[in-house]
């Protein structure tokens, strides 16, 4: 249904969290967002809603006066909601074709408090010690809406505000950047050593 950016594995990872990238994409994405990787749009209804960079939609051109581009969201939580966006100009559109890859991985490993992507190297990652990411292979969600959360931390990684929700559609847990977790897994978590050098790798992540 396109509503993950990540799937999941069928194979249970015992050290901690695992995704995989959702299938290859044939929908138009956003690419041409802001500096923190939102875009603001109208629904048909006048409500402003965020949308993330690479959000996919069903792209249906200009109104009549080329003023604002037209689109049905095709990714969660927003699928299939009309929008449209102030164009750029009459010739340059936010939106254009992405051949996505169909793999990838993300392993978080509690215990030594760590996570890597692909072939990255670890980075300083971790969660709360009272009440922890629970072990297994768990769904990686799209982005759902800026987290101001993540406002403090712009200056080491733009994209800090860009979280991406673990496990079930109304989990409460999220991949982030910062200096605290609640639960959640937190890229650079300060009081187990995390530092400024482990945040800016986020946007790696993102990416």
């Amino acid at each position: 249904m396109g509503v993950r950016r990540n799937r999941h594995i069928p194979e249970l990872n015992p050290t901690g969290l695992q995704a995989q990238t959702a299938q290859i994409s044939t929908l138009n994405s956003l690419i041409e967002s802001d500096e923190k990787g939102w875009l603001n749009v109208k629904k048909e209804s006048g409500k402003i809603i965020s949308i993330a960079k690479y959000c996919r939609v069903k792209y249906h051109g200009y109104n009549r006066d080329k003023s604002r581009e037209l689109f049905t969201i095709v990714d969660w939580p927003n699928q299939n909601t009309k929008a449209s966006v102030s164009a750029i100009s009459k010739t340059k559109s936010r939106f254009d074709f992405i051949q996505y890859k169909a793999g990838g991985s993300l392993v978080f490993e509690k215990a030594k408090n760590r996570l890597k992507y692909g072939n990255s190297n670890w980075i300083h990652t971790s969660t709360d010690p009272s009440n922890p990411m629970p072990k297994g292979t768990h769904n990686l969600w799209v982005p759902d809406y800026l987290h101001e959360g993540g406002e403090g931390y712009t200056n080491v990684a733009k994209y800090a505000t860009v979280w991406f929700r673990i496990g079930a559609e109304k989990s409460s847990r999220y991949l982030h950047v910062g200096n605290f977790s609640a639960g959640c897994v937190t890229v650079g978590e300060k009081s187990t050593g995390g530092k400024d050098a482990d945040k800016k790798k986020w946007d790696d992540i993102y990416n």
